[in-house]
């Protein structure tokens, strides 16, 4: 049973089924908050997840012959097929549902998905051949974090809410805590990455770049006081932030090279889920 639990739990992650579920909570959790009671943007987050994140595992597949990661590696190219699956099924998905977004949806989904989309094609000239966005010097994380933030913050706001420049309180909160959970992922490519990335391990070492996720951490915890102090979040909304986030520090904390893989694709992006769960309970009870 122990076997067969841990076979599924993995297949779930390494299909991005996870970080997909994940991200609809988070997304859903916001637009309750903001007054949005529809679920479309957490089914097109769902399904657009889904749908970049395996697209993104083809398009590399498709030029290399060796991995970075053992583990997932091995998983990856064992499961082209349902690879293959899933961005059929995320593709149509994704088609589907946002057919029910707003103009004002299209526009704000516009440079997110552009970049989601190029961030692993190689079409940008550089003296070594063609590179992708996410091999731009110090790009990597910035762009992941700010797609991410904009998902989690503005999308909902198209449905049901007007424009206010409170929502920028949720973005930089968003922003800071998907920064702070992405930090780690670079000390786990670490020993992979080319020099020129500029990734914030390689600037600042081990323990730098985790100094900074935590303290990206603490940014985000100051952020969501200010969400609620300026009226823009509820209380139940902002103590299930914080208490969210604690566990994200501890994971960062404990971060180091040589953890497993699911460490990080299961436990710190499992904080999104965590987060957007907790949101929502204390919404459901308390709101």
């Amino acid at each position: 049973m122990r076997t067969f639990l841990l076979r599924h739990a993995r297949n779930t992650v390494y299909s991005n089924v996870w970080i997909a579920f994940g991200a609809a909570l988070w997304v859903h959790a916001a637009g309750i908050e903001i007054g949005a009671k529809q679920s479309v943007a957490a089914w097109l987050t769902f399904f657009a997840t889904v749908f970049v994140y395996n697209f993104q595992r083809v398009v590399k597949l498709s030029r290399r012959t060796k991995h970075v990661i053992p583990g997932r590696n091995a998983w990856l190219y064992n499961n082209r097929f349902w690879i293959w699956v899933w961005v059929i099924v995320g593709g149509i998905g994704s088609g589907f549902t946002a057919l029910f977004l707003p103009p004002a949806g299209w526009r704000t989904l516009a440079v997110p998905a552009l970049i989601s989309l190029l961030y692993v094609v190689q079409f940008i000239p550089s003296q070594n051949g063609l590179r992708t966005l996410r091999e731009l010097p110090g790009a990597k994380i910035l762009l992941i974090a700010a797609c991410w933030a904009v998902v989690g913050s503005f999308l909902p706001l198209v449905f049901d809410r007007n424009p206010d420049a409170r929502v920028w309180w949720m973005w930089g909160e968003k922003c800071a805590f998907i920064l702070a959970i992405t930090i780690p992922f670079d000390i786990r490519d670490l020993k992979y990455d080319d020099a020129h990335m500029r990734t914030l391990p390689q600037l600042l070492g081990l323990g730098g770049a985790k100094t900074s996720a935590l303290v990206l951490v603490v940014i985000s915890a100051g952020l969501t006081l200010g969400a609620l102090l300026s009226g823009w979040y509820t209380p139940p909304y902002a103590v299930a932030t914080w208490m969210a986030l604690l566990p994200a520090a501890w994971l960062i904390a404990g971060t180091h090279e040589d953890r497993p893989e699911l460490y990080f694709t299961a436990g710190l992006d499992g904080t999104i889920a965590l987060m957007g769960g907790l949101q929502l309970l204390a919404l459901f009870l308390f709101g």
